[in-house]
């Protein structure tokens, strides 16, 4: 029976020192070795049999296992409140793709969607060790400007009430809406400042827009910034001007519409010959220019809205394996501009009139 109360405690040592950041770890090991040092203090109290050998295992994996659902389990609802719903009170929701500033362990959630629960853990370990090289995450930063421009504009044309949502941060868009009702807004614009074009199907999993709408409020959300003519415009601008001149271009993305427009601006502005190849792999497309004899190529992350863990540690990493055959250079993410924040402002105008 004693042995059972140590491997109790050692299933959750283990989830600890996966997920804990690691200014934890030195505690967790030290109560390892204490244990230990304890176990084998008191060995004549143990008894070592086939039963209470399965016993330990069962206790050991039971705690492991209770210990990951504890740490990663899902944000528990809100409370929203109905009853001060006016429909006089509109809300905007500037939804973008942030990601937590430094490691931990919920937020990691962002990155394990489809991960068992039970494995979160092992896969956290490795986020961890990624955060430690990049010590703080400035992802949101640009997010915010853009943001920060969004919310003067919007606020000088109406009284809306405005906030901000990231996909994998806080607040969530759960959260924010949540505020919205709160404060009593009976309609709901979200602004999408993201790739993905089907956001309400995406986020129905967590959020109940049925159970919205029958209480009287009223979600819309706009297409895609990607979509608009100004963001294509800024990518378009910011290839064209690139100092360098390459004989490769990745447009990096899983949306091939968006980056076909692209790609045909570019041709008609910049190079009529046939340098561009649309991809979301960059280790094929840097691959393919390889192969086809190319020195100097480009590639553009169009579906990075700021650059975060893919376009600073991923990204480097892959092109790093191939710096002695080919020169690489990078347009990480989006960045801030002043033709991201009218593609924005457009997308919400659409939105309202409809």
């Amino acid at each position: 029976m004693f042995i059972i109360l140590f491997t109790i405690l050692w299933g959750i040592l283990l989830c600890l020192v996966l997920s804990a950041p690691f200014s934890y770890t030195p505690l967790f090991m030290i109560l390892f070795i204490i244990s230990i040092a304890v176990l084998v203090s008191a060995k004549k109290m143990l008894i070592i049999n086939k039963k209470y050998i399965i016993y330990s295992i069962i206790s050991f994996i039971f705690s492991y296992v209770l210990s990951c659902y504890v740490i990663f389990k899902p944000h528990t609802q809100s409370f929203i409140n109905f009853g001060t719903i006016s429909q006089n009170k509109k809300a905007v929701i500037f939804y973008c793709e942030g990601e937590m500033e430094k490691y931990t362990p919920y937020y990691t959630n962002y990155f394990l969607q489809k991960t068992p629960f039970y494995l979160k853990p092992i896969y956290s370990y490795k986020i961890k060790k990624i955060y430690s090289e990049l010590e703080v995450n400035s992802k949101n930063n640009n997010l915010s400007l853009v943001a920060r421009d969004v919310k003067s504009s919007i606020l000088s044309y109406k009284p809306y009430y405005f906030y901000i949502a990231y996909s994998g941060y806080t607040p969530t868009l759960k959260d924010a809406i949540v505020y919205a009702v709160n404060d009593g807004c009976s309609e709901i614009i979200i602004i999408n400042y993201t790739a993905n074009n089907n956001l309400m199907e995406k986020t129905r999993k967590y959020i109940d827009y049925n159970k919205l709408t029958s209480n009287g409020v009223n979600i819309k959300f706009t297409k895609s910034v990607q979509e608009t003519g100004e963001f294509q415009q800024y990518i378009t601008e910011k290839i064209i001007n690139m100092p360098a001149k390459f004989d490769g271009i990745i447009l990096l993305t899983k949306n091939t519409d968006i980056a076909t427009i692209i790609k045909s601006h570019i041709n008609e502005n910049y190079r009529k010959d046939d340098i561009f190849l649309i991809t979301d792999d960059l280790d094929y497309g840097i691959r393919y220019f390889i192969e086809k004899g190319c020195n100097n190529v480009l590639y553009i992350c169009l579906d990075e809205s700021s650059s975060g863990i893919m376009a600073e540690y991923y990204y480097p990493k892959i092109a790093l394996r191939y710096s002695d055959k080919i020169k690489i250079v990078g347009i990480k993410d989006w960045g801030y501009d002043k033709l991201l924040v009218k593609a924005a402002i457009k997308c919400f105008l659409e939105e309202e009139k409809k």
